[in-house]
């Protein structure tokens, strides 16, 4: 049995709060917010200043994060783990709770803005901690464990999104706008926001009360007598619960700077490359265009849709984790990811056939599941996992960081990207992320070695040679 504040304990507590919040203050907001703050921030009208308005104050939240992973290995290399995370808390509940009490929209910006440093402190820092603190044989499941957690907080921020907005959801922001005063709406501003607000909350109480810091940061410290008992306040490092690893096993050391994230070009690239099946291969734009596939489906009310792809979401990501240290890393990854790839290639020209009467509706469904599932059951459960496990412990809290940084870039331009390229192609904009999708498979088949259960030096020495193997490379 694990006592409460070990550091098995605590990697998995931390990885679902953190998943949770990302999860909920990112997107599961996003579809009552969408409504709420075109009203309170009078952005109501559907012209291209007011769209443009509410597109900068969903987007802005990555100004603060993405910067972060520049900084983050410093960070983490000089505070230590537990310092950072904390650090991170702070911002997100301030961030949090100034986006609770904004009346005006640059109040609301700054807000989100600070919100982002949060994520991207806390997104650095903590999967960095789970890969030196998890068990041996257990850093697949600890890194993967907050996966399902993310679609489950959207599916019920959606929930209440759905409930808060009450009967009048499907009108427009100008309708819904004229049926509620602001004093209303910032009411209802609030219970929307505030379990982000909570959940920031309760990871910065753990943070300082129950995280034990790195024992991979303590023993770069004080001539590595990192065990030693130490006062126990958010300044000085919480000594660690005995170590859940092996007995006697040394810890990596904890160095390294940008500069020497040129020593491992294969490592970034795969990193990189993970990035793109991300984001790249067009999840959000999927997303963004399930309910015309639901309407198509017979789906009458729009939210009500979203709550539909949510759960089924959150179902495959649940499969997804009961699978990550059962089967090859490899294999789920480019069997997820071959999926997505056929069902992004036939998206146009099977919508197409469903609006000219073709093809039975039902087609809807398959096709935005199987993306979905693909997705979760591939580079949307193992990013984290394959990064983490493909860098070398002495560059991790520089590289990984730099690799999330990357990442959300991506999503920043696919986010600004999709719309134009929607309106000029429809449908067809789906052959560019499956060509994308294509592309990164093949790279990965060929550089991606097996990871799960194999040591870093195993794992280093096939990545140095000449690529990653086989289908079932283990």
């Amino acid at each position: 049995m694990v006592e409460f504040g070990s550091a098995a304990t605590m990697c998995i507590v931390m990885n679902v709060l953190n998943a949770m919040f990302f999860g909920y203050a990112l997107i599961g907001i996003s579809s009552a917010a969408y409504t709420l703050w075109r009203c309170l921030y009078d952005i109501a009208d559907d012209t291209p200043n007011s769209n443009l308005l509410i597109s900068v104050l969903f987007t802005i939240i990555n100004v603060g994060g993405l910067p972060y992973g520049l900084f983050a290995g410093y960070v983490m290399n000089s505070l230590g783990r537990r310092r950072a995370v904390a650090m991170g808390a702070t911002f997100a509940c301030v961030g949090s709770g100034l986006s609770i009490v904004a009346h005006h929209y640059v109040i609301a910006c700054i807000a989100r803005i600070i919100t982002g440093v949060g994520i991207g402190a806390l997104g650095s820092t903590i999967p960095v901690y789970i890969q030196e603190m998890a068990p041996i044989g257990w850093v697949g499941t600890f890194q993967a464990i907050g996966g399902p957690c993310v679609p489950l907080t959207i599916f019920l921020g959606n929930v209440i999104g759905f409930i808060i907005l009450g009967v009048d959801r499907d009108d427009t922001p100008k309708e819904y706008c004229i049926l509620h005063s602001k004093q209303t709406l910032a009411w209802k501003n609030m219970q929307l926001l505030f379990p982000g607000f909570a959940i920031s909350f309760i990871i910065l109480i753990l943070a300082m009360t129950h995280m034990p810091e790195s024992t991979a940061w303590l023993a770069t410290q004080d001539g590595g007598q990192g065990d030693e008992e130490e006062e126990d306040t958010l300044m000085a490092p919480k000594s660690p619960a005995k170590s859940p690893k092996s007995p006697g096993s040394p810890k990596p050391s904890v160095s390294g700077g940008m500069s020497e994230l040129r020593t491992i070009p294969k490592q970034m690239m795969i990193g990189l490359a993970m990035g793109v099946a991300m984001q790249l291969t067009g999840i959000n734009a999927v997303m963004f265009y399930a309910p015309r596939f639901l309407v198509l489906g017979g789906v009458k009310e729009p939210m009500l849709g979203s709550i539909y792809v949510m759960a089924w979401n959150l179902l495959t990501s649940l499969i997804a984790l009961s699978l990550i240290d059962r089967m090859p890393r490899r294999v789920l990854l480019l069997s997820g990811l071959a999926v997505m790839a056929v069902a992004l290639m036939v998206m146009h020209p099977i919508y197409n056939a469903i609006q000219a009467g073709e093809l039975h509706s039902v087609w809807c469904f398959v096709l935005l599941f199987a993306v979905v599932a693909g997705f979760e059951l591939g580079p949307g459960m193992l990013f984290g996992v394959i990064v983490n496990e493909v860098l070398p412990s002495a560059l991790l809290a520089t590289a990984s960081p730099v690799i999330g940084m990357s990442m959300g870039t991506m999503a920043v331009l696919v986010t600004f990207v999709f719309p134009p390229m929607e309106f000029a192609m429809g449908s067809s904009v789906f052959f560019v992320f499956g060509g994308i999708a294509c592309a990164v498979w093949s790279v990965l088949y060929v550089y991606l070695p097996e990871t799960r259960g194999r040591s870093e030096e195993e794992i280093l020495r096939e990545i140095g040679s000449s690529g990653g193997g086989g289908w079932t490379s283990s």
